[in-house]
């Protein structure tokens, strides 16, 4: 079985090749959306600009809880599928906390973490969700519901597709529960155990074996979690860096920032962090 160290370097292993592919964001616009895309900017972009109701530092995840939230491996980023989109693994078995808003801003939290990993031109994450190994807990519908709102509002069009196997009976009948809270565009991208692999979503080396890959992935936390963090944190700082050379302003295009026309990009974090390691 592969090592975390191997597996860590799989997961900042460069992206499939989307030259050509992939295009800056809003080269399609109408002119009645770029109209309506400038009043947003201008809105966001006045000096004295504040999010209502927050305060500095509110409610935000403090380490020490980012690290149990994070120590079973409940949530892991492991890959890219074919269009480049990173995948974020869900695994409710391995759920080692009551439920709390902190689950929720832990979802956000490795959303996050997705998107600084995206290339230039993938604006979308890979939801791999999988119920298998034990019976698992699932979430109340008033959670869901405040997760799906955050999604929805905060993040749309983030989500690129949803896997989802080993669902039980009752599992089953709870989610038929919530699709109606669900956005029909959001709905159409989920599928129910689905052949990650036959039906050209993943190349086979690239998922795990759950979804029908080669990858037997096994969490090791001391090893993933603080390299995991390095790597993201350099990839902010790059992007960050990148952000303020190009104004530091709102409506810069992710394009830009992620270096779409220079290939500034991040280095190979998988190189820098874990060297030549093998198997």
């Amino acid at each position: 079985m592969a090592s975390s160290e191997k597996q860590l370097r799989e997961l900042a292993a460069p992206v499939p090749d989307l030259t050509g592919v992939t295009q800056p964001q809003g080269t399609d616009l109408t002119a009645s959306q770029q109209k309506a895309l400038e009043t947003v900017l201008a809105h966001f972009s006045q000096p004295d600009y504040e999010l209502s109701g927050a305060k500095d530092g509110e409610g935000k995840l403090r380490e020490e809880e980012m690290f149990w939230l994070a120590l079973t491996g409940k949530e892991v980023v492991f890959g890219f599928d074919v269009n480049g989109r990173p995948a974020l693994y869900l695994c409710p078995s391995r759920q080692n906390t009551d439920e709390s808003i902190r689950q929720v801003q832990f979802n956000v939290f490795m959303l996050e973490r997705c998107i600084e990993l995206m290339g230039p031109g993938v604006e979308s994450v890979a939801l791999m969700i999988d119920y298998g190994q034990k019976s698992a807990k699932s979430p109340s519908i008033s959670l869901s519901r405040m997760v799906l709102n955050i999604l929805q509002t905060h993040y749309p069009e983030r989500l690129g597709r949803a896997l989802i196997i080993n669902v039980p009976f009752l599992l089953n009948a709870f989610y038929k529960l919530i699709t109606p809270l669900i956005d029909p565009v959001t709905r159409d991208k989920m599928r129910f155990n689905p052949k990650a692999v036959e039906d050209g979503l993943f190349t086979v080396d690239s998922v795990w074996k759950e979804f029908g890959g080669n990858i037997e992935f096994k969490y090791e936390h001391s090893t993933y979690w603080p390299q995991f963090m390095e790597m993201t944190t350099a990839r902010r700082k790059v992007q960050m860096e990148k952000w303020h050379s190009l104004g530091g302003k709102v409506g810069l295009k992710e394009w830009d920032i992620k270096g779409g026309d220079d290939n500034t990009q991040v280095p190979d974090a998988g190189e820098k962090f874990l060297g030549d390691s093998e198997t």
